[in-house]
């Protein structure tokens, strides 16, 4: 479990033509963090019904923030620098 003071990446590939193998060479490749998962319809479609269409949208960049205590969500779009994703999760704590 992680402590309050750490960030933790949830990577949701909403993208039903990708499998595992697209994925981990993904983040292989870019080197990324965090944990990673294929989404199954019924998680994308409860995605969709909470926060739009655009949540499903790459183009967008969505991203949805949670607390560690799970009490609060934010929900934003486009791409956010290092800086501005440490601030709005400090906010979240």
């Amino acid at each position: 479990m992680a402590s309050t003071d750490e960030v933790i990446v949830v990577a949701i590939d909403i993208d039903q033509n990708e499998d595992a193998a697209a994925v981990k060479d993904h983040i292989a490749r870019n080197d990324f963090k965090g944990i990673f998962a294929i989404s199954p319809p019924a998680l994308t479609g409860a995605l969709t019904d909470a926060y739009g269409v655009g949540v499903i949208t790459p183009p967008r960049s969505p991203k949805i923030l949670v607390n560690a205590a799970q009490t609060s969500a934010e929900y934003f779009e486009n791409v956010r620098s290092a800086e501005e994703l440490r601030t709005l999760a400090d906010a979240a704590r």
